[in-house]
């Protein structure tokens, strides 16, 4: 009899063991969770995208061309000798209402080819003062056979001389003695020439800046 109360002892006791294990365990394993989802969730970092220089900061400033000169739908071509006759030619065509490049002042860091072929280039007709030193003049020359070569060449004698054998075939207007003697009309055929080619020039009196 003894001996069976023991052993119900004994195994009351590893019940009572296994049981105060088990509930021990999920004593534990219940403050774990607690403890988990009591903590502070941490939000998950947002990595913001890379700063990158604003398009304007990057924009290359184009560099503004240095002005060579004014150009003109007219290109006055004469020697040094012949300025005053160019320049009071220049004033009367821009009074008829024309651009008029005339002046061969040279900017600073220009070259004086640089400057005229600029001009040249730009014009729509060129007028060729033939004088007794023009003929002789190898800028003159060159600059008339550019322009007879773009078909835009109108030759002007304004004194007696014999025109260049290449630029003979053109017709030249008549301004020797101009402007003191408007009667032989030279300048007007002149105008009329340029008109042919340019069509009609803006009102009379119009005037447009050159240089």
């Amino acid at each position: 009899m003894l001996y069976i109360l023991i052993v119900v002892l004994i195994v009351i006791g590893i019940f009572w063991l296994v049981r105060r294990v088990a509930v021990t365990g999920k004593g534990d394993l219940k403050t774990s969770q607690e403890e988990t989802s009591s903590a502070p969730h941490e939000k998950p970092r947002i990595l913001a995208p890379p700063r990158t220089p604003s398009s304007a900061s990057h924009q290359k400033q184009t560099a503004q061309p240095t002005p060579v000169a004014s150009a003109g739908d007219i290109f006055i071509s004469y020697a040094s000798a012949d300025r005053p006759t160019a320049q009071t030619l220049a004033k009367a065509l821009q009074d008829e209402g024309w651009s008029v490049w005339w002046d061969r002042t040279i900017p600073p860091g220009k070259s004086f080819d640089e400057v005229i072929e600029t001009a040249l280039n730009a014009a729509k007709c060129v007028v060729v003062l033939w004088s007794r030193t023009s003929v002789a003049s190898d800028w003159v020359k060159t600059e008339a056979a550019e322009a007879a070569r773009r078909h835009i060449l109108i030759p002007a004698l304004i004194t007696e001389i014999t025109i260049p054998l290449e630029f003979r075939r053109l017709q030249a207007a008549d301004l020797i003695g101009w402007p003191a003697s408007q009667a032989k009309g030279g300048f007007q055929s002149l105008v009329d020439s340029i008109a042919d080619m340019l069509g009609n020039p803006k009102a009379p009196g119009t005037k447009t800046p050159v240089s």
